[in-house]
């Protein structure tokens, strides 16, 4: 029984470690530029405005949940800040993962397809090129969607 719950949890961190490579490869690339321009710009209106971005009448912001998060992005520029938006939907990916295979053992999915629950998730290539990639924020509300769910 317990080799068994063992090699189960050896093998997501070999999941995980796998998503986390391809990922980190991922953030390299160009990704979308004006996208990544937008989200540099709220992070630095939201630690200029501290917190005061809706005010004025604002155009093109984001939930208030996303801005709260890109805030400390703020003090970042240049190539640093670039790296920072695309790698910021890593641990938000992480831990749908995560959730996702709790969930499928939960719900009496054990060994493989507990795997496979998290695994078809954090290896599909459209997250990674949305997150990593391209340097999109949609794993921010994946996340609570997924708990959402769950519960």
């Amino acid at each position: 029984m317990h080799s068994w719950r063992f090699a189960s949890a050896a093998s997501f961190l070999l999941l995980l470690l796998m998503a986390g490579a391809l990922r980190l490869v991922a953030i390299p690339a160009q990704g979308f530029p004006s996208d990544i321009d937008e989200i540099a710009r709220w992070a630095r209106e939201m630690a200029q405005a501290q917190g005061a971005i809706y005010t004025g009448g604002a155009h093109g912001v984001n939930y208030p949940a996303v801005l709260y998060v890109l805030r400390p992005l703020g003090a970042l520029d240049g190539e640093q800040v670039r790296c920072a938006i695309k790698a910021l939907s890593i641990p938000f990916d992480f831990a749908t993962g995560v959730v996702l295979y709790v969930v499928a053992r939960r719900h009496g999915a054990h060994g493989a397809r507990s795997l496979l629950a998290a695994g078809l998730y954090l290896l599909n290539p459209a997250v990674i090129l949305a997150g990593p990639y391209w340097g999109q924020l949609d794993a921010l509300g994946t996340l609570p969607f997924v708990v959402a769910l769950a519960a």
